[in-house]
């Protein structure tokens, strides 16, 4: 009868590390719960065991907090080396297991990732590669594709964050951290995708799915489901259906970086236009703007900006001084035809039949120096950005753009309408 083997002896830096990394998940969790109320949704979707690539959309600093707090494995994030190397944090980071990568190494980058997926575990990397500064979301860079074939066996999975823009940790109001808390604990909810096979995640398909998260998720807002009644301010009340529409495209506007409090809104838009009801009816329900009328005299501070809304005709006529010109254009313009863009002048465009926001445009986002032009906010001959909360097909020679409206079934099918990689809306 042979011995029985012997146990494996566990060196004491592993037991360390192991009861490190559980002590901060403890503290973190409970940080977590104290001050965020988050709801998880589709958990059952997530893979007990097994290489799992899970791609979440980066809207704030946060983010890492929300997906380790809800995820029911322990789970290690790709983080780019120079943040990575910061010897205050460094520890931390080490305890978490975290996999740091190299921007200008991108083969040993690839490497790393795949690496620690062939090693069977659950590793966060976020697609887009950088936070939001816009409130849209950004590019799906490909090279996770690559990592994820590489890494043996392995799965990826779409994750959506709903709710972190407008928190401190994200770049509302255009800047991070220099703003108070709107609410604690702060509610936000995490959706969990399908499972896709590694060699079907492409960044496309990935996109998609991210939208489709991001309109349920979208859809479930407590203040989305309580949609408000409206009024003219002659007294008119809107029907339900332009309530509702008003309503979504004001609470859609709000995730974006477009307005901020305090801004005044000359509406040159006839008062029966859908979207002049809602900058001028539903969007001061949500935000402390002011909304005037053509024929309104403008008094303002220096601090204070006037955004003007209008058609090509009626923003051609105006005359009055303003920051921002919002035109509501009617149709896609053909691939390579012009439509006028800058960072004073923004498309919008719209669904004419429900009135719901499809696309917008907004000023490019101030960067760090070493980022300009990775972020843009418009593009030249596109009618502006899909809007968030609304989900897409893509189809041969034409795009359907659904969830329209929350709780129905609500789509438009475009054709040679394409959403390119940074998810403009423009002309194929």
């Amino acid at each position: 009868m042979s011995p029985a083997e012997p146990e494996p002896i566990i060196p004491v830096s592993s037991l360390f590390s192991r009861l490190l990394r559980s002590l901060l998940y403890t503290f973190l969790n409970t940080f977590v719960q104290a001050f965020y109320h988050v709801r998880t949704h589709h958990a059952e979707r997530q893979p007990k065991t097994g290489a799992v690539l899970i791609l979440p959309n980066h809207t704030s600093y946060a983010d890492a907090l929300m997906v380790g707090s809800v995820c029911e494995r322990k789970v290690r994030f790709v983080m780019f080396d120079e943040i990575y190397q910061l010897k205050s944090l460094k520890w931390g980071f080490d305890a978490f297991g975290t996999v740091p990568i190299s921007r200008t190494k991108a083969k040993e980058a690839i490497r790393a990732v795949a690496d620690a997926l062939k090693q069977q575990e659950a590793i966060v990397l976020y697609p887009e590669g950088q936070l939001t500064r816009t409130g849209f979301l950004n590019e799906i860079r490909k090279g996770y594709e690559l990592m994820a074939r590489m890494g043996g066996k392995s799965v990826v999975q779409p994750v959506w964050i709903d709710g972190l823009w407008g928190s401190i940790f994200s770049f509302e109001g255009g800047r991070f951290f220099k703003k108070r808390p709107k609410a604690i604990p702060y509610p936000l909810s995490v959706w969990f995708g399908e499972v896709m096979e590694a060699k079907d995640a492409t960044s496309e398909k990935v996109h998609e799915a991210i939208c489709k998260l991001s309109a349920e998720a979208f859809a479930n807002r407590e203040i989305v489901k309580k949609t408000p009644s409206f009024a003219h301010h002659n007294g008119v009340p809107l029907t339900d259906e332009e309530a509702q529409a008003a309503h979504v495209n004001a609470v859609r506007l709000l995730d974006t970086i477009l307005l901020r409090s305090d801004d005044i809104v000359l509406c040159l838009l006839p008062e029966d236009h859908m979207i002049s009801k809602t900058f001028c009816i539903a969007l001061p329900e949500l935000l402390d703007i002011e909304v005037i009328w053509k024929d309104a005299e403008i008094i303002k501070n220096e601090d204070q900006r006037v955004l003007v809304i209008g058609d090509a005709t009626s923003l051609k006529a105006n005359n009055i001084a303003h920051d921002l010109a919002i035109e509501v254009v009617s149709g896609i313009p053909a691939s390579g035809a012009t439509l006028e863009s800058s960072d004073r002048h923004l498309p919008l465009y719209f669904d004419p039949v429900t009135g719901v926001i499809l696309a917008l445009s907004v000023p490019d986002p101030v960067m760090p120096e070493e980022e300009v032009g990775l972020q843009l906010g418009r593009k030249p001959g596109s009618v502006g950005h899909l809007m968030g909360g609304l989900s897409f097909h893509r189809e041969e020679g034409a795009l359907t753009i659904g969830d329209l409206l929350p709780g129905k079934e609500v789509s438009v099918r475009l054709t040679n309408a394409k959403i390119d990689a940074e998810g403009f809306l423009l002309g194929c």
